[in-house]
């Protein structure tokens, strides 16, 4: 089964963000740096890929700064990895191993303020819809 982690791996191999200190799984951890991204579920949590050789996975990207520059800055360059269609055929190991493969990423907005947390940081939201077929499926 793809985790969430699977997803924030594959960003983070393919762009400046760091997994676990720059780009954050689930929640912003305690020790994240102001200027940092998160990946969420989207749409009541992870799909089922039981049955389904094909699925949607819908995430949330957060990108935060204490300056509203650099927040919209990481926001766009996420925005500009995720949204591509050059994503087709990327495999996706999971424990070490293909079992997915990104047939399209497609942003459902552009990136968009959210709101200042409340440490004054700046908060970025772009949502997207992944979808991903099992090898072999």
């Amino acid at each position: 089964m793809i985790e969430l982690e699977d997803i924030s791996k594959w960003i983070a191999q393919s762009t400046a963000f760091s997994l676990g200190f720059t780009l954050q799984t689930h929640h912003f951890s305690s020790k994240a740096p102001d200027r940092c991204a998160l990946v969420t579920n989207e749409i009541g949590g992870k799909p089922s890929t039981e049955f389904r050789p094909r699925f949607d996975y819908h995430i949330s990207v957060y990108t935060r700064a204490k300056k509203y520059e650099d927040a919209q800055t990481d926001s766009n360059a996420l925005y500009e990895f995720l949204h591509d269609s050059n994503h087709n055929q990327v495999t996706l190991p999971v424990d070490g191993v293909p079992e997915f493969v990104i047939v399209n990423c497609e942003a459902n907005n552009t990136p968009q303020i959210w709101k200042k947390d409340e440490k004054g940081r700046w908060l970025y939201r772009t949502t997207y819809r992944i979808t991903i077929m099992t090898i072999g499926g």
